[in-house]
């Protein structure tokens, strides 16, 4: 569990600068041969962000009393995201790499790695005609139709209440087939991680107005993964459903002392369900309102979670804020002006722990400079942990 996950207040200021260059190295009709006459095009950008952020979770809560979970009461990070794109005729390159610097006192004894360094695309693909595109290397892929969450997508989930976290990529050979508003995407995923490698398939189409897709992971080993989502867009509203299959399980069982034992390598077999509904409805060219229920047969029931609270902290374990029910609400209404700035409510709520998070923002802009300022509301059971928020404010400036 991360210590971010105790905050009581962030502050997060980010700076993004971004630029464009495209040169033609030959006029059209030019006889010279080769790559010097493709069209090269390369565009980049550099997304800095400092955040800092402090707990008061460290020894008057049942949760983490006299700090059993070491948690440090200040934590300081800054990130650096450049990009890169290079276009040559019909090939395409791209690098995305997060860096990031952190001064978190270390608990005693304990090992101190200040900087990180994460590569989260790097790729190269090729088209062959306009039916075929073939790529190679850490990529993003943006299977789902889910707007918070996506259970069919390849790459590690994001956080519901982190959106500006970038996704890492996910290490593959894909080749891609287009005909018409339809797509099959073929994936070949290494071995990594103690996993083996695998092979991945998703169809894409529209039917009567229907956008539908369908995908299979691993199909030929234990840990097989059926996806598919659909979606259906009007003048002003959209609906979509999203959903997998597993077979198999990783995540972590509550035994009959409330300790989360985590599962062997082979994980548990069975069929598990992540399954995402919403929508979102445009009222007004400047007012949105998007909804999204999920449910995931492998997260806490209720019986589990009351378990595992009614043993903390003896258990070992700290609580996740976040939360860690089947059952899970998302929801966010915002009404924006002609200049950009906006008020906004975003609302997430645990409907087996009782978690509920309330972050209204509001969003100024003018010229090429944005402020946005939330704070993230959390409430839960007064016995499990004490009033905790986290506020967060974002600058960024674009040249």
């Amino acid at each position: 569990m991360r210590p971010a996950a105790f905050l009581l207040g962030a502050v997060a200021l980010p700076v993004a600068a971004a630029a464009q260059t495209t040169t033609d190295s030959v006029p059209d009709g030019s006889a010279t041969p080769g790559w010097l006459g493709r069209r090269i095009s390369a565009q980049y950008q550099l997304l800095a962000e400092a955040q800092y952020n402090w707990s008061r979770l460290r020894d008057d809560s049942r949760v983490n009393p006299d700090n059993a979970g070491r948690l440090a009461h200040r934590d300081d990070e800054v990130r650096l995201f450049p990009s890169a794109d290079l276009t040559i005729g019909p090939a395409k390159l791209r690098g995305d790499v997060r860096a990031s610097w952190t001064e978190t006192p270390p608990a005693p004894h304990a090992a101190r790695h200040p900087f990180d360094a994460e590569v989260q695309e790097l790729r190269a693909g090729f088209s062959l005609g306009s039916a075929v595109y073939v790529v190679a290397g850490r990529q993003r892929l943006g299977w789902g139709s889910g707007t918070m969450w996506n259970p069919a997508r390849v790459e590690p989930q994001k956080d519901p209440l982190r959106p500006g976290n970038r996704l890492r990529g996910a290490d593959a050979a894909r080749v891609e087939l287009t005909h018409g508003t339809s797509s099959l995407n073929v994936l070949v995923l290494p071995a990594q991680l103690g996993q083996p490698a695998s092979t991945a398939a998703r169809v894409e189409g529209t039917v009567h107005g229907v956008a539908l897709a369908g995908s299979v992971i691993a199909p030929a080993t234990s840990a097989w993964r059926v996806g598919y989502d659909a979606s259906l867009a009007r003048d002003r509203f959209t609906l979509h459903l999203e959903g997998t299959a597993r077979g198999r399980s990783l995540r972590p069982s509550v035994d009959s002392l409330g300790t989360l034992t985590p599962r062997a390598d082979g994980g548990l077999a069975g069929l598990y369900h992540n399954v995402v509904v919403g929508g979102m409805l445009v009222p007004a060219p400047s007012l949105y309102v998007v909804a999204e229920y999920q449910y995931q047969s492998d997260y806490a029931s209720a019986t589990e979670d009351s378990l595992f609270v009614r043993f903390l902290p003896r258990n070992g374990q700290l609580y996740d804020p976040i939360g860690r029910g089947r059952h899970r609400l998302f929801a966010q209404i915002r009404r924006a002006s002609m200049s950009g700035s906006a008020v906004s409510v975003l609302g997430f709520a645990d409907l087996v722990t009782h978690q509920t998070i309330v972050a209204p923002t509001v969003e100024l802009a003018r010229g090429g400079l944005s402020l946005s300022v939330a704070p993230y509301l959390y409430t839960d059971r007064a016995p499990v942990s004490v009033y905790r928020a986290r506020l967060q404010t974002v600058l960024s400036a674009y040249f």
